[in-house]
């Protein structure tokens, strides 16, 4: 028994291990979405989401260096689908060549954002690389930004992306997204007041004024599929302030209960010295938080697909406590345990 149940959960183990990566695998595969003329409109025209678009040519030496950044830098978005997706275009191939003339891709690499709601009538927003640092390079020479493409990494990238979309919300709450807006203050009554009630869970990322570590934004970002059931915010505060709320801290993951009587509890909280070692991690810790605790709480379960691990856990509690109690299984048993139709039980 010992050995037949030890071989069954070790088979078990595999499939799901198995079903599990492959599922992962093949869900980025095709990401960055590939574009050309034929789905072009349909994935960036007359849509909510925003879309980042690269225009490369597969012969080109600093795009077939920047390919495999680029890859990385969409993967580490891959949450922000509801508000941006990433794109490319390979003007290489013949199909393609009258949409780069289009859009006026000239040199390679040629990043283009297209807000939501783009219409196609409308050319996508010409996005200059960046230097070293934070600042974009508004740098017009077309031999100087493909020079600098190979400067680019993931953060830039995401840097790059975040502030096209603090563009379009500075003139316009587009639907279905978040507060992407900053707020700042340097009193509890102006940052509350900045606090719209309501019945979902809401969530302010505090940061310094003087951080340049914006993870508040990209926690938005992160939890932006679950935006019709939480309300998320960040805010740029003094550190007056934020010694009021906790000491010593750089950041704070805090859940308002009642902005009106400025009801709050804190969940999370970073020193300096932590987020400049280790800011990406937090991040992500404090994406982890809401949905661990609350996003999930959400969810009705009767909406969740069966899945490798609920049989796995089924046939588990079945060997280790109903089978294990009889010396045979014999048919009718077997019927009555896993069947639930009561007509097959003689």
């Amino acid at each position: 028994m010992n050995f037949i149940f030890g071989h069954l959960l070790f088979a078990l183990t595999l499939s799901t291990a198995f079903a599990f990566n492959m599922n992962r695998f093949y869900k980025n595969d095709d990401y960055p979405k590939t574009l050309t003329a034929a789905n072009f409109d349909s994935y960036v025209y007359n849509r909510n989401s925003a879309t980042l678009v690269e225009f490369y040519s597969s012969y080109c030496g600093y795009c077939k260096r920047l390919a495999p950044r680029y890859k990385l830098f969409a993967t580490s978005v891959l949450n922000w689908k509801p508000v941006v997706r990433i794109a490319k275009v390979n003007c290489e191939e013949l199909q393609n060549v009258d949409l780069c003339r289009a859009h006026k891709s000239i040199s390679f690499p040629t990043f283009r954002y297209f807000g939501p709601n783009h219409q196609p009538e409308e050319n996508g927003t010409y996005i200059p690389n960046m230097l070293e640092g934070s600042e974009f390079s508004l740098i017009s020479s077309s031999h100087m930004i493909v020079e600098n493409s190979d400067k680019l990494n993931t953060q830039l990238m995401q840097e790059m992306t975040i502030q096209q979309l603090m563009n379009t919300v500075s003139s316009k709450q587009p639907k279905g997204w978040p507060k992407l807006t900053t707020l700042f203050a340097d009193n509890k009554v102006a940052l509350f007041n900045e606090i719209k009630e309501s019945h979902k869970p809401t969530f302010i990322v505090l940061e310094l004024k003087n951080s340049k570590h914006d993870v508040g934004i990209k926690v938005q970002l992160d939890l932006s599929e679950h935006n019709d059931i939480i309300d998320t915010y960040h805010a740029k505060i003094d550190e007056t302030l934020m010694n009021q709320l906790q000491e010593q801290a750089s950041v704070l993951l805090i859940r308002v209960s009642n902005a009106k009587e400025q009801l709050y509890e804190v969940l999370k909280g970073w020193t300096p010295d932590e987020m400049n070692v280790k800011a990406v991690e937090f991040q992500h810790c404090m994406v982890s938080v809401v949905n661990n605790s609350y996003v999930k709480r959400k969810e009705h379960k009767e909406e969740q697909p069966l899945t490798m691990v609920d049989l796995y856990n089924a046939l588990q509690h079945s060997l280790r406590h109903n089978i294990a109690l009889r010396k045979t299984l014999t048919r009718r048993v077997a019927q009555k345990r896993y069947s639930s139709d009561e007509q097959l039980v003689e």
